[in-house]
């Protein structure tokens, strides 16, 4: 009922009465009925409409049998009512009929579907008159909490906890529900939850090990892995959990060592199937990074004990990738993710969720599949952001960077790049310094600049292994730009000592071909032919992509290489960069323009074909059953793909190539 219809109903009943009615009974129509037809002919003397509203509640409780008043007081424990915890606590056979008798006399409310509540003031008027009995209270609340956890109704137990003022008990469930809600992102439920608890929190080793998972999920990885420690030290509760969490701290922290150290402890004393899992993984990741152990081994030992666990299948995928990616190698990385990109909605581990998309957008920068490598971006930032998993964010930024460099949207790239600024400032993630650096290189290279900051100890403080070596590499190709080729051999010397993965590899062969160009080598032909040959070999594009765009002269000299020179067109066509040719006055072979599905995806080729047709946007929209939006996108992405000034140039375009290539067909 509304205010007015409520103080319609009240019109004989004093002001501040009708006013703590409306503050408390919510429009419920039966209080409102009760206080317009109550025969008392005076109102109690203090606290007048707390009083009014037991008095009410007391009526409804006295209209129905014995039995139904004792269940009622009994289901007053509950948050929420449907059949399954009704018939848990009280027994009843029949639920459904309770609850429909209950909801046909106004006494509970549907607050979803199958679920149920009683209004507050009548909940609070049963709990009142179930306290009264605390033997009663006892059993029933015990009973409560026993379901509520098996089930686990977290929510509801909690609640029952706290309003029972069982905060030890209270305690304990925030960490049994913990990993369940983690998963679903409720962090600030799990925050609100041990702050209600209060110091009965600091006793609960579960607890306690859900403020370190809060700690790692927001990048404090410092905090995270004290109090893990902390809880390890004690023996008690969880003890493979605890040292799993200190692990992957130390992990993200560049203490792989440790880490490994932390990881081998937690598998030796894992209990659960999930401890063992998430053991073996930490353990492969860390003997990875480390080189301690074999990685293989562990990952091999992690499939046997995973089975079909999508999860587990998921970080398969990415240990046998990054296995492949350290050989210094792309190659056959995309036929291992592709095939599980339709099982990853079905994860509910955010970490395995987002370390695949992760990984799925790194290998198609790497094969300059630039577009789908956004995707991935965008779907891991936005869950990323929605789990409260900051320390993922990083990664996803510096991904969209590339994708939008890659493609040749500067404004984009920028974007990505101040986000990639502002995350720096936050946390103590040593790889987003590693992103923020390699991106503004690359930016530097992109924009055919010198580096404001000459390689020195600051600018690789913390980096180790295999991320100094990508940096070195990096610097390596911008001395080689420059023209300065001794620090570029400097550099590359140095990279190749710490890492040989494809990023470090093929940077510096493609540095070497610049300086070969740069100082007019007798032999620099051959030079780049080997890098081109070493590229196309590792499924590297990306790093050609990067090169010929910081030393044009590179990009003139690839695509006259006979050998090689239709795989360099082809990384032409992916980087949007005809027009760049043009200005260098290059073209295929026999002067042809590259085929239009070479140049546009399929999608963006329906869209051209519609454009042609003189279709608008919002028609072509309607006709290909996308977005408006996307269909603008797309239509953009077809002007600039094909070197138009606007869209009637890109439609003229789009008919001269479709004659060509019909003519050359036929």
């Amino acid at each position: 009922m509304s205010d007015e219809e409520v103080r319609a109903v009240l019109a004989d009943t004093p002001t501040a009465t009708t006013d703590e009615l409306l503050r408390n009974a919510e429009g419920w129509p039966v209080l409102i009925g009760l206080a317009a037809s109550s025969t008392q002919t005076h109102a109690p003397a203090h606290h007048v409409a707390d009083d009014l509203f037991e008095y009410f509640a007391d009526e409804i409780l006295r209209r129905e049998q014995p039995s139904v008043q004792q269940t009622l007081v009994r289901l007053s424990v509950l948050p929420n009512l449907d059949s399954d915890a009704i018939s848990g606590l009280t027994g009843a056979t029949t639920p459904e009929a309770l609850i429909h008798h209950l909801a046909n006399e106004g006494l509970v409310r549907e607050v979803g579907p199958r679920q149920y509540a009683f209004h507050p003031l009548v909940r609070e008027f049963l709990r009142s008159r179930l306290r009264a009995d605390e033997p009663a209270e006892t059993r029933v609340v015990r009973r409560a909490l026993t379901k509520l956890t098996r089930d686990e109704r977290w929510d509801d137990a909690f609640a029952v906890a706290l309003e029972s003022n069982q905060l030890s008990k209270a305690a304990a469930i925030v960490g049994q529900a913990a990993p369940k809600l983690m998963r679903q992102g409720r962090l600030e439920t799990i925050e609100k939850w041990l702050a209600q608890c209060g110091p009965a929190a600091l006793s609960d080793p579960d607890a306690q090990l859900a403020v370190a998972e809060l700690h790692v999920r927001r990048a404090r990885f410092r905090p995270a892995e004290a109090v893990a420690k902390l809880v390890r030290s004690h023996g008690v509760g969880n003890v493979s959990r605890a040292g799993s969490i200190a692990a992957q701290a130390a992990y993200w922290l560049e203490r792989e060592n440790e880490a490994f150290d932390l990881y081998q402890e937690a598998l030796a004393k894992a209990t659960t199937r999930t401890d063992t899992l998430r053991a073996l993984w930490g353990c492969y990741l860390t003997s990875y990074e480390s080189e301690h152990g074999d990685p293989l081994a562990f990952l091999e030992q992690l499939e046997e004990a995973a089975g079909q666990d999508v999860n587990y299948r998921l970080r398969s995928a990415v240990g046998r990738v990054t296995l492949t990616h350290r050989s210094g190698s792309f190659s056959n990385c995309w036929p291992i993710l592709e095939p599980l990109i339709p099982y990853v909605g079905w994860s509910d581990d955010p970490d395995a969720h987002t370390s695949f998309l992760a990984l799925c957008g790194f290998v198609n920068i790497a094969q300059a599949r630039y577009d789908v490598a956004l995707k991935f971006a965008s779907d891991g930032f936005t869950l990323s952001k929605a789990l409260g998993l900051r320390f993922a964010l990083p990664t996803f930024a510096s991904i969209t960077f590339d994708a939008e460099l890659g493609r040749r949207s500067p404004r984009a790239a920028q974007r990505a790049l101040g986000m990639l600024k502002q995350l720096a400032t936050t946390g103590d993630y040593p790889l987003t310094r590693f992103f923020l650096h390699k991106s503004e290189l690359r930016w530097e290279l992109f924009t055919n600049r010198s580096p404001s900051n000459p390689v020195s100890a600051n600018a690789l403080d913390g980096l180790e292994g295999e991320l100094q070596a990508e940096i070195r590499a990096l610097y390596a190709l911008v001395y080689a730009v420059s023209g300065n080729s001794k620090q570029s051999k400097a550099e590359a010397l140095a990279a190749s000592d710490l890492g040989r993965t494809a990023e470090v590899t093929q940077v510096i062969a493609l540095s070497e071909a610049v300086s070969a160009l740069a100082q007019t080598s007798h032999d620099a032909s051959r030079i780049v032919a080997n890098a081109l040959r070493s590229v196309r070999e590792v499924e590297y594009p990306d790093a050609l992509i990067l090169a010929y765009r910081s030393y044009l002269p590179l990009l003139r000299e690839a695509v006259n290489n006979g050998e090689h020179a239709d795989y360099v067109w082809d990384a032409v066509s992916r980087a949007n960069d005809h027009r760049l040719a043009a200005r260098l006055g290059l073209t295929k072979a026999g002067g042809a323009t590259p085929k239009l599905k070479e140049v546009l995806t399929p999608r963006e080729l329906e869209v051209a074909q519609l454009m042609a047709l003189g279709r608008t946007n919002r028609e072509i929209a309607d006709q290909l059953v996308i977005a408006s939006s996307t269909a603008k996108v797309h239509a953009h992405n077809v002007v600039k793909k094909l070197g138009a000034k606007n869209r009637l140039d890109a439609i003229a375009r789009y008919a001269a190539s479709s004659r060509d290539e019909e003519l050359t067909d036929s």
